[in-house]
């Protein structure tokens, strides 16, 4: 089995992100990926270029009207994301990590 490295990047644009409790709904744009299901984002940038490290797992992701289990770069979707919220402000943020993906090889 081979790991491969995958980075996402998600930019909230809607500027009205819905947060209840540990749990969060982001507007916005996928803008290097797939972003999938499971995924965790590790950096969140502010509106003010600041940088935070994060734990915000990805539960859910809408496309128009509908869940998907990926969201592929340059489309627009919600992401419904769980962690610790308390001290962060997701208006206008940029939320990346760089995933390692699992790749199986045929003689395995």
């Amino acid at each position: 089995m081979a790991d491969m490295e995958r980075h996402i990047e998600f930019v909230e644009l809607r500027g009205d992100p819905t947060i209840e409790g540990r749990q969060a709904t982001l507007a916005g744009k996928c803008m290097a990926g797939p972003i999938r299901i499971g995924d965790r984002f590790t950096t969140l940038i502010d509106r003010d270029g600041g940088r935070h490290a994060v734990d915000l797992g990805v539960l859910d992701i809408g496309f128009y009207g509908g869940l998907v289990f990926e969201l592929d770069p340059a489309l627009a979707g919600e992401l419904v994301l769980m962690g610790d919220l308390a001290e962060v402000g997701l208006v206008g943020v940029t939320l990346l990590a760089d995933i390692e993906d699992r790749k199986f090889e045929e003689d395995e």
